[in-house]
């Protein structure tokens, strides 16, 4: 089972632990509406799928960012915030900021959080949610004692008709669009958790 993970070598950079975090923390928010097996299922980040979460309703693309910087996040390519036929699109944003310790935790204590969360629920999917992590370049043996964090929570924006966004299909010849997001652009498309949670809730109880 170790060996198979495939973790990587080197602990995860600054930005790949913010970016874990903030899934993690969106996948939690999931797992307490849908249930842990469906939650865990509809993580696709760690496997480099274009959405982070892909549920029946919809999908949810999350972003970390530092809470003092410039109100922008950074879109990687042109399918993440891509329409998807007949399905819902989310963007979640949180602020994950490094502060010193004693204050905050450890992207292992993140990690713990979500694992025992799953053991509670549906232990028999604990090797997922380790092939999972592995997927993301994650390894229980390496040290994040050095790296404390504090994340806010998620923030969500409806991802409709006249969202600041570059759309595919891109023109032709053009391919892997990197931008950054105004964040006050996207305020007239701000939601809540509790609008997200009730669609989801409801598609997948139909």
């Amino acid at each position: 089972h170790y060996l198979l993970r495939g973790a990587g070598l080197e602990v995860l950079s600054e930005e790949e632990q913010k970016g874990l975090i903030g899934e993690i923390e969106v996948l939690k928010l999931l797992i307490s509406s849908v249930g842990a097996k469906a939650a865990l299922a509809s993580w696709m980040g760690p496997s480099g799928a274009p959405k982070d979460f892909e549920l029946q309703a919809g999908c949810i693309e999350v972003k970390s960012r530092r809470g003092a910087s410039q109100p922008f996040v950074k879109i990687s390519n042109e399918h993440q915030l891509a329409d998807i036929s007949n399905r819902y699109l989310w963007l979640g944003v949180l602020a994950v900021d490094m502060v010193q310790p004693p204050h905050g935790r450890t992207l292992t204590e993140y990690v713990n959080d979500v694992a025992e969360l799953l053991e509670q629920a549906e232990p028999s999917i604990i090797m997922d949610l380790d092939l999972h992590l592995a997927e993301a370049g994650y390894d229980v043996m390496h040290d994040y004692s050095p790296w404390h964090w504090i994340a806010s929570p998620p923030e969500f924006y409806s991802v409709i008709n006249g969202f600041p966004r570059i759309n595919a299909p891109v023109p032709l010849g053009v391919s892997n669009v990197t931008y950054a997001l105004a964040l006050s652009a996207c305020d007239p498309f701000k939601t809540d958790w509790e609008s997200v949670h009730a669609i989801i809730v409801k598609d997948e109880q139909e």
